[in-house]
């Protein structure tokens, strides 16, 4: 099965938008499942496009990398992927700020995790604590499961999506771009 990563269709030169999270509590519910999301019923999502991520750009999008691993979509893409694949995502309104305007986009939590990076033939580096994290990832050539989306089920802040899901999004003509996954 090919999988592939999803890129952002705007030219912003390498710029993105940045969610922020002190507490942590958007990468402990969006990415490590962690929690009930009870705190999103009491904030409003925010979240700031970098320098290079133009207003009229972003608004044609379908899809925005965040500083986190956490997927943005626009309202069309939302409305299309809850219609179509409803189990696979649930979606949070957030408020981007580009250039002094404000527009309307949802974050995404992922609720498919499945065993995606292969970590035997994957590189890890040590960290001084003893810690050890990905350094470079390879996926699994033999992922046979159905999915659209998924994220790894030990290395959470991974996620791809199959060629049905790029299939799904082309059929709709959504602006998303895809690439292999990193």
């Amino acid at each position: 099965m090919r999988i592939y990563d999803l890129e952002s269709p705007i030219p912003s030169e390498g710029d993105i938008i940045v969610l922020p999270d002190k507490k942590g509590r958007l990468a402990e519910f969006f990415i490590w499942n962690e929690g009930d999301g009870n705190f999103l019923q009491f904030s409003k999502l925010r979240a700031q496009a970098q320098g290079g991520v133009k207003w009229s750009a972003m608004r044609t999008a379908d899809y925005l990398r965040a500083n986190i691993g956490i997927p943005i979509f626009s309202a069309k893409a939302r409305e299309f992927l809850t219609h179509r694949i409803p189990n696979d995502l649930q979606f949070y309104e957030c408020e981007i700020s580009c250039e002094g305007r404000e527009e309307v986009f949802f974050l995404c939590k992922v609720m498919k995790y499945m065993k995606l990076v292969d970590g035997q033939r994957s590189s890890f580096r040590t960290l001084s604590e003893g810690e050890k994290i990905l350094n470079n990832v390879v996926y699994r050539n033999d992922l046979d499961e159905d999915f659209y989306i998924a994220r790894d089920v030990d290395f959470c802040e991974r996620f791809v999506v199959s060629e049905k899901f790029v299939d799904l999004c082309q059929s709709e003509r959504l602006h998303i771009e895809f690439g292999n996954p990193l």
